[in-house]
């Protein structure tokens, strides 16, 4: 634990420390990002010439263009941003498909390419997947269309036969971290750097597409350094000039001020709502929410996508109820696998990231409404790395791929039944216990939570991978209030003193077991984040409660 001898004078440079920045370089780039400086050259990743000039061509020849997007929170404002480049060139001989979860499934597609076709494509570029697509792509040439893949994720030891393929995870690019639309970011850069006199694009005008390439990276969890700070700083700036209609009213649907917009109510309000297009009923929903061009429809799209949360947010309620009365009497030392034909493939990754946060194990959820196989969900914990668990285990699963830290998988009724026993066997090569105590970054008293602290706080942020947020051990208080508020009573609300002063502290997703907790114990110390709240209109500096 950090002890903070002057909170304002030291949190800085201790913060920078902390996450493995030495130099002055390192430091001074992180404390003030900047878009000019700090992004690297388009042209170093690998295509990025190719894939210009093959644009340029079609652009040129009024080709037609057969955009294939991921339906998660990270492909579709990849391609928004797309969307709006074709848009500003004046090429309007594009589509955007956003494949459906349920019936399509993620990945290019033999279907998908069928569907290019028929539109009468000459050029594919898939966003955010298509980096194993082999086979797929081998199709897509014998079709006579050519694929430009933009991709972040890992390949495997062959590489499609596309014509182009910008992937910062094959070639010498510095910044590997990129998500999907920020690899397609770079190829707008690209292009624009060469061509933009060509089509009378003002310099720095793709800076407005920041805010869809800041929305992934924060929804993505990539980590926030390097180029990415860059992304999430600035993408963060755009978003609260509020000058994409959709992303506005559903920010009022939240009562989220734009102006105030933090990487919070990105991570808590916006992604969930992106991803709960895909997860209830048509991801296109989403998309089309992000290039509204009239309030109405923005309006109309933002009601819409805010009513699928809500019904996401009651499925996984329900669900979990299921859930914990599955394993409350259950055994979890090392591994958990639960799941039910009847549970929506579209919340199972939400599911498992709940049992996670319950059972302190990795999490493996099946569900998908049965056929031939059933669809599942992985996440880790702890570091723990869930796709070598999986290949340990790979003669139970059909398919299965993904990050160290989450993936899904494919499997057939009878292996579902196994799956526990057999992880478990060989889970132990793969799996250490997680700490489950609380990190402590700093002590700070009741005295040092102001204005100035959370304007300290801000210089560090946004927060997210790689830079999460200080904890801070609130010391030497007394709890002389305890409520639940919310519109179901789910949340808790302290009043904290020391002496003289009073703060709120509140604690999200807690239960009466919490309050009991406060109320009948004088707390001296209590875990969380400093914050500040623009709720509703109220400005309020507070602490977040962990622990």
């Amino acid at each position: 634990m950090i002890q903070l001898e002057s909170v304002k004078q030291d949190l800085i440079q201790k913060w920078l420390e902390k996450i493995g920045l030495n130099s002055k370089e390192e430091k001074d780039a992180f404390l003030s990002p900047s878009y000019d400086e700090h992004l690297h050259d388009p042209y170093l990743m690998r295509d990025m010439e190719k894939s210009v000039s093959r644009i340029k061509k079609a652009i040129d020849n009024k080709e037609k263009i057969f955009i294939f997007t991921d339906y998660d929170c990270d492909g579709i404002p990849g391609a928004v941003v797309l969307h709006d480049f074709l848009k500003k060139v004046e090429h309007e001989d594009f589509y955007v498909h956003v494949p459906h979860r349920e019936e399509e499934g993620y990945g290019l597609s033999i279907s998908g390419v069928d569907e290019a076709v028929s539109y009468g494509a000459d050029l594919i570029i898939t966003i955010d997947l298509g980096i194993t697509a082999i086979e797929e792509v081998r199709y897509a040439n014998e079709k006579g269309v050519d694929v430009i893949i933009t991709d972040h994720h890992l390949p495997k030891d062959e590489l499609p036969e596309a014509f182009a393929i910008l992937n910062p995870k094959i070639d010498e690019y510095p910044e590997k971290m990129l998500c999907g639309s920020g690899v397609v970011f770079k190829l707008v850069q690209g292009f624009l750097n060469k061509h933009r006199k060509d089509f009378g694009v003002t310099l720095g005008w793709e800076k407005w597409s920041l805010d869809m390439v800041g929305l992934a990276t924060l929804s993505d969890m990539v980590p926030l350094l390097g180029e990415n700070r860059v992304f999430a700083k600035y993408g963060l700036l755009v978003m609260k000039k509020a000058r994409r209609l959709g992303l506005r009213e559903l920010l009022k649907k939240f009562g989220v001020m734009y102006k105030y917009i933090t990487e919070d109510d990105v991570y808590f309000s916006v992604t969930p709502a992106i991803n709960s297009a895909s997860r209830m009923d048509n991801p296109r929903i989403a998309f089309d929410l992000l290039c509204a061009k009239d309030e109405a429809t923005a309006r109309e799209l933002a009601n819409k996508l805010y009513t699928l949360n809500q019904e996401r947010k009651k499925m996984v309620t329900h669900i979990m109820k299921d859930v914990y009365k599955r394993l409350d009497h259950r055994n979890h030392e090392k591994v958990i696998v639960v799941g039910d034909p009847s549970w929506r493939a579209g919340v199972l990754g939400l599911i498992a990231s709940k049992v996670v946060d319950k059972y302190n194990v990795p999490a493996f959820v099946w569900g998908g409404n049965g056929g031939e196989y059933y669809k599942g969900s992985v996440r880790g914990v702890g570091g723990v790395d869930i796709v070598k668990i999986m290949e340990n285990s790979s003669d139970k699963f059909e398919t299965f791929g993904g990050h160290k830290e989450a993936g899904g998988f494919t499997i057939s009724l009878e292996n579902v039944h196994t799956l526990e026993d057999s992880l478990r066997e060989k889970i132990e090569e793969a799996v250490s216990k997680n700490n489950e105590n609380v990190e402590v970054d700093f002590d700070i008293d009741l005295y040092s939570i102001d204005q100035s602290l959370h304007q300290t706080l801000d210089t560090l942020g946004p927060f997210g991978v790689s830079n999460p947020k200080p904890v801070f051990r609130l010391v030497d208080i007394d709890v002389v209030s305890a409520d639940m508020f919310g519109k179901t009573k789910n949340h808790l609300s302290l009043s904290v003193i020391s002496k003289d002063k009073e703060i709120r502290a509140i604690k999200f997703f807690a239960d009466e077991e919490d309050l009991d907790k406060y109320k009948n114990h004088k707390a001296k110390h209590i875990f969380g984040h400093v914050e500040k709240s623009y709720f509703r209109g109220n400005e309020e500096v507070r602490f977040k409660i962990v622990d």
